[in-house]
């Protein structure tokens, strides 16, 4: 027998493919891998549920008071629009990174019906921007149907049922605003702080 008949055999008896231990394996593997990947999704899962209960009163309140704080102290100019009040100065921020860029912008704060429910929206837009992505509008609180702003605490009655009282002037923010929102089924501000801005 020369060496071109054996290389022949040889060929014909070398077949490619997986052994039963072989597929075994890569089966028990590939099981231990799956069961791994929804540990972790559990765990993640249930620190998020906790993390969302945890998240107090007083974060919630702490959030939107330094956003209000930023909005406020940047802009030079309130005027009431239908359902909230808007704001312009210079208190663009990126919309990205939330960095301050300082660029001119246009803030609103509105009451917005959704499925039902009343919620507090926020928009943001820059009209000096060159591109097309110039706008950005976030969803600030569930369960705010009424808002009052006024130059000073105390003296403004809640509103009733969906309302928007914006009593400051329509010209320039005074040196002191109150800003109050409202609840839908009560007539208790679940929000409300007096801000120094000059």
């Amino acid at each position: 027998m020369n060496s071109g008949e054996q290389l022949s055999i040889r060929t014909t008896r070398s077949r490619p493919g997986f052994t039963i231990v072989e597929l075994l394996a890569a089966m028990v593997l590939a099981v231990l891998l799956i069961a791994a990947v929804l540990s972790v999704l559990r765990t993640v899962t249930s620190r998020t549920g906790i993390a969302v209960r945890e998240s107090s009163h007083e974060t919630w309140h702490a959030r939107l008071q330094k956003q209000l704080a930023w909005d406020l102290t940047n802009s030079r100019t309130i005027r009431p629009i239908e359902n909230g009040f808007e704001l312009s100065g210079f208190a663009g921020r990126d919309f990205v990174s939330r960095t301050a860029i300082h660029c001119r912008a246009i803030i609103r704060y509105s009451v917005a019906e959704a499925a039902g429910r009343f919620c507090l929206m926020r928009s943001e837009e820059h009209p000096d921007a060159l591109n097309l992505d110039n706008h950005t509008q976030d969803l600030v609180c569930l369960n705010v149907n009424g808002i009052v702003v006024g130059a000073a605490a105390g003296q403004h009655p809640s509103p009733d049922g969906n309302g928007v009282q914006v009593l400051a002037p329509d010209s320039d923010l005074p040196d002191q605003l109150h800003v109050e929102f409202y609840e839908p089924s009560s007539n208790s501000a679940v929000f409300s702080h007096d801000f120094a801005l000059r």
